[in-house]
């Protein structure tokens, strides 16, 4: 699988620097409105028609076929002024793989509400 980063709800002014991030580092960045296909699915075939537009609004990335390298390289990236926040992150897994988007989200909200001081 060729390194990939699956995207959700990017602010529009910033798709051009996580677009230019993702290419120094040659990762495919995907923009996405899909809530209903199986995320591994989506990775496959990113221009298939759109069956369910994601309910949800914020920001979230699915990465997959990233070396170790890419990922840092990534993640310190995205810490750079211009681009937005993104807390809900996660890497493509043989667990993960048959869930939607709405069900990665859902999952990722969780986790973050968990994690949130003073919960």
């Amino acid at each position: 699988m060729r390194a990939m980063v699956l995207a959700w709800n990017l602010p529009p002014e910033s798709v051009g620097r996580l677009r230019y991030l993702c290419m120094s580092l040659r990762i495919d960045l995907l923009l996405s409105r899909e809530g209903g296909r199986p995320l591994g699915e989506l990775l496959r075939q990113p221009d298939a028609p759109l069956l369910q537009p994601v309910s949800f609004d914020e920001p979230m990335l699915l990465m997959a076929g990233l070396t170790a390298a890419q990922f840092n390289s990534l993640v310190d990236g995205l810490k750079a002024p211009g681009l937005p926040r993104i807390p809900l992150k996660a890497v493509l897994t043989a667990a993960n793989r048959h869930w939607t988007a709405e069900a990665l989200h859902r999952e990722l909200a969780k986790e973050r509400q968990a994690l949130e001081p003073g919960k």
